[in-house]
C-alpha cells in the first residue's frame, strides 16, 4: 500500500512540470526577456531539460546527464515526508537527506527508467508468446521499481517553448515560460559559469 501512494504521488509530480508535454495554443501575454547572454542559455538549459528528461525514461534510468542541469540548492524543499521517503527508498537516506532539486529528479528518474524498461521488456516476452501482459506482470514491474509505472512518453520534437518573463540578478534568475500543457515557473543559478535549475513548479495547469 504504502508503495502504491508513492506511484500515485510521483506520478502527481510528473504531471505538474517534468514530463515532455503535448502543446496546445495560448494566446500570449507580454514578454520581457533581457537582451544579454544569459539570457539564451538560461533558456538553452531549460529546454535541454526536457531532452534530459526523455533520455532518462528511454535509457532504464541513467541519469548521469542530471549533473549538467539541476542543482541542488534552499531552493527547493520536499512538498511532504512521502516525497522524502520515497528519494530514501531509492537513493538511500543518506542521499535523502541532502535533499534539493538535482536529488528528488534523480530519483524519480530513476524509478521511471526502471519502469519503462521494464515494460517493455515485459511486453516483448507477452508479445513473443502471443498473449497479453498479465496483471502480476505489472505488480513485478512496481515491486522492482520502487512502486511506480511507466509514464507516457510523447514522441517527436521537443515542445516548443513560449518565455514569458525572464529575470536575473546576479548569479540567480527566474524564468516564467509555457511548455503547452503548463505556464510553468523555473528558479535557476549560476555555478562554475553556467546555468543550473534549482526548482520548477507550475503556475497553471491547462487541463
Amino acid at each position: 500500500m504504502r508503495k502504491q501512494n508513492l506511484a500515485v504521488l510521483i506520478t502527481f509530480l510528473a504531471l505538474l512540470g517534468s514530463l515532455v508535454y503535448v502543446g496546445i495554443n495560448r494566446e500570449k501575454v507580454g514578454i520581457a526577456i533581457p537582451s544579454s547572454t544569459d539570457s539564451p542559455e538560461i533558456q538553452d538549459v531549460i529546454l535541454h531539460s526536457y531532452a534530459v528528461y526523455r533520455g532518462a525514461l528511454r535509457n532504464g534510468g541513467d541519469v548521469s546527464e542530471f549533473d549538467n542541469v539541476f542543482i541542488n540548492t534552499t531552493d527547493y524543499h520536499y512538498e511532504n515526508q512521502d516525497v522524502r521517503d520515497f528519494v530514501s527508498l531509492v537513493l538511500g537516506p543518506e542521499i535523502a537527506n541532502v535533499g534539493g532539486y538535482l536529488t528528488v529528479m534523480k530519483a524519480k528518474y530513476i524509478a521511471y527508467g526502471c519502469s519503462v524498461r521494464s515494460f517493455e521488456d515485459i511486453e516483448l516476452a507477452a508479445k513473443k508468446e502471443d498473449r497479453n501482459v498479465t496483471s502480476d506482470e505489472i505488480k513485478s514491474i512496481q515491486e522492482k521499481c520502487y512502486g511506480v509505472l511507466p509514464p507516457r512518453i510523447s514522441e517527436g520534437a521537443p515542445p516548443k517553448l513560449d518565455f514569458e518573463k525572464i529575470d536575473i540578478t546576479g548569479d540567480r534568475a527566474v524564468a516564467q515560460y509555457d511548455d503547452g500543457a503548463a505556464l510553468l515557473e523555473a528558479i535557476l543559478v549560476r555555478e562554475n559559469g553556467r546555468w543550473l535549475i534549482a526548482k520548477i513548479e507550475p503556475i497553471e495547469i491547462h487541463y
